[in-house]
């Protein structure tokens, strides 16, 4: 009895140590944010999502080569053209069956389903200065849609395989796609062909950017590489190198002076544009990063990726921290760089 004691004893004390352990390490992350607003579509995944500068809208692409467009505001959507997808008939049975359908209609004004591609879309955006959605798809076109009619109101070809990528100019006239055909190519809103070809990367062109000028354009390729062009004529104005993986992710601080790259390395590197010099490597993900962002004070980073975190970081710490910072020391300094995280997918 006394030694089935001391083991029931010695068991408790090791739970105990467990939980506080347990308790020490969710207490050391850095502090959650709530989520807001949850769309959700039955039997297909999403691939993208972009939400308009004015908050009216938030587009979604999906692997169904459908594009779901939610208004963010009190306002109903209004399709102009005859939307048969949008005809529901109930026969109501009860008052309680009523007050169900009504709700299921009322989900039906703020959504909107936009079909027109024939396979995967990758990514979309919307157009500044425009009521146009783009978006790229894995049927090797572009295609405009206009917020107003809810429609497509321009198709554009040119690419010879399936675009991974698209961003918009902040000009709202131009904009720019990469493809697997290892191209990068400029477009405007008025022709359906591009008008330029950036020509130079030896494999996929996964993500593209322009700068804040909009006089040159950022690429990033399976390659390895990122590499930056003039706007105007295509010439290519630098090459930066130090990736181990793939590219996936591009962003410019607001400036104009800094890049943001990121990828299958798990590695976040800012670049000096002027110089084409690595001024910070830092790491925090624990897989393949897909996007980063910097917001409009160039104070916080953000950054997601398949470890299912999206991860905010303070900017400014991270630059004035020294020329590089090494896996280890990003580590040791992820308490107070990375200022909150959040793993809601």
């Amino acid at each position: 009895m006394v030694e089935a004691g001391a083991s029931l004893a010695v068991n408790d004390i090791s739970t105990k140590m467990k939980i506080e352990e347990a308790i020490r390490k969710v207490s050391e992350q850095p502090p959650n944010v709530s989520c807001i607003c949850l769309c959700s579509v039955e039997n297909t995944n999403p691939t993208c999502v972009a939400v308009r500068s004015d908050m009216n809208y938030l587009a979604a692409g999906f692997e169904s080569s459908d594009i779901h467009v939610w208004s963010l505001t009190a306002d109903a959507i209004v399709k102009t053209e005859d939307d048969l997808s949008s005809i529901t008939l109930s026969i109501p049975r009860s008052e309680n069956k009523m007050k169900s359908s009504g709700k299921s209609n009322l989900d039906r004004k703020h959504k909107c389903v936009l079909r027109g591609h024939s396979e995967t879309v990758y990514q979309n955006c919307f157009l500044p200065e425009t009521e146009l959605l783009l978006s790229c798809s894995e049927d090797t076109t572009l295609r405009a849609w206009n917020m107003s009619t809810m429609s497509c109101s321009q198709i554009y070809s040119g690419h010879d395989y399936p675009i991974w990528c698209l961003d918009a100019s902040n000009f709202g006239f131009y904009f720019a796609s990469g493809s697997k055909d290892t191209t990068a190519r400029l477009w405007s809103v008025d022709r359906s062909y591009p008008l330029r070809i950036y020509a130079g990367h030896t494999m996929d062109v996964d993500c593209v950017k322009f700068h804040p000028n909009c006089n040159y354009l950022a690429t990033g390729s399976y390659d390895k590489t990122i590499r930056l062009w003039s706007v105007s004529d295509a010439k290519m104005m630098r090459i930066f190198q130090g990736h181990s993986g793939n590219v996936h992710a591009l962003a410019f601080t607001p400036d104009g002076k800094i890049l943001v790259s990121a990828g299958e390395d798990r590695k976040i590197r800012l670049w000096d544009i002027s110089s084409g010099a690595l001024i910070k490597d830092f790491r925090g993900h624990n897989d393949t990063i897909y996007s980063v962002s910097i917001n409009s004070e160039q104070s916080i980073l953000a950054s997601c990726g398949l470890d299912r975190s999206l991860k905010l970081w303070d900017l400014n710490r991270i630059l004035k921290s020294g020329s590089e910072m090494k896996t280890d020391e990003a580590k040791s300094d992820l308490k107070l760089e990375n200022r909150y995280e959040m793993q809601t997918f």
